[in-house]
């Protein structure tokens, strides 16, 4: 957690230091406004991006957790599936990561329609 923590300040203190951010400050908005409306906004595209690169790599961490702690749930399944070979199980997991890792990257695409207006979907 620490890495991403500060690859997100890097990204908020890289969008501090531009122009637009001085030239808000100097119009006189206040520090917040500044911070929510121009500093945010740039910042979340690599932080939205970052996030749903490392939100698949998450579920099949669990999968790992549940095998060594024991406990029962689809990790362990898996593997008693690779185990005795039972190759449908071992696919419908494979296909349930692949849509999963669709929807994710969905979901972060509509996030940087949501986050700066500018982008435009097609």
């Amino acid at each position: 957690m620490s890495p991403q923590t500060r690859l997100y300040r890097t990204f908020v203190l890289d969008e501090l230091g531009h122009d637009y951010v001085r030239t808000a400050r100097a119009k006189g908005m206040t520090e917040g406004s500044v911070l929510f409306k121009h500093v945010l906004r740039n910042a979340l595209i690599p932080i939205i991006t970052n996030i749903g690169y490392n939100l698949p790599g998450i579920f099949v961490g669990s999968f790992l957790i549940e095998v060594f702690f024991s406990i029962p749930g689809l990790g362990r399944e898996v593997l008693l599936a690779v185990n005795r070979s039972d190759y449908p199980v071992i696919q419908a997991t494979t296909v349930y990561l692949a849509m999963l890792t669709m929807v994710i990257n969905l979901a972060t695409d509509l996030l940087y329609k949501v986050a700066d207006p500018r982008v435009v979907l097609r």
